[in-house]
């Protein structure tokens, strides 16, 4: 019994034994509480959809359905890894893996929320309109770009790099791409503006 106790009391990092054997429970058990209730969630609206008519219900349980298992797993080391006295370092490391992670999820839900909702929307404009599809996937192209770009400057701010400089570049090359495209930019707008205003 007392070599147990001496065994439990041997240190890694700082930790016992014991408090990494806690860690290790409670990153598994948050795996599996999380991927079961990603399955429940998932399964429950998708059969809630099915019994409504209005299309929120199903871009909801499309989003939590492309919710990424690597995101799940990170989530949980990250939840494990509070019990634990680690290393400023590694703590921080820790941490910012998990805000990046969920950060890509987070923009991994909005591309699908986008991109069912105008796929919804396109749906509805073929049977009125069949040339507005083309602009509605224009549109679909537009919001993922924008969309993965905020995700990509937020990520590198949390990583301790300035984006300003590289968000002033970017406006200076944006407003050069639209100069020289301005007469394509003028249609698509004119198309769009004629498209949702209906006149």
């Amino acid at each position: 019994m007392t070599l147990e106790l001496e065994f439990l009391d041997q240190t890694i990092m700082g930790n016992s034994l014991l408090q990494w054997a806690f860690a290790v429970i409670a990153l598994l058990l948050s795996y599996l509480l999380l991927r079961m209730a990603k399955l429940i969630a998932g399964r429950r609206l998708a059969a809630f959809a099915t019994r409504t008519e209005t299309p929120w219900d199903d871009v909801v349980a499309q989003a939590i359905n492309k919710t990424k298992p690597v995101f799940l797993l990170i989530a949980a080391i990250f939840i494990g890894s509070q019990l634990l006295q680690l290393p400023e370092r590694i703590q921080s490391n820790i941490h910012n893996l998990y805000v990046i992670a969920l950060q890509i999820q987070a923009g991994i839900w909005l591309g699908v929320i986008t991109i069912s909702a105008l796929e919804h929307h396109r749906q509805r404009a073929l049977k009125k309109n069949p040339a507005a599809a083309t602009t509605i996937n224009a549109i679909g192209f537009l919001s993922k770009i924008v969309i993965w770009s905020v995700v990509v400057l937020v990520a590198l701010d949390n990583l301790g790099i300035n984006v300003t400089a590289l968000v002033a570049g970017m406006g200076i090359g944006g407003v050069a791409v639209a100069l020289s495209v301005q007469n394509i930019l003028g249609d698509l707008f004119a198309s769009l503006s004629i498209i949702l205003d209906k006149p």
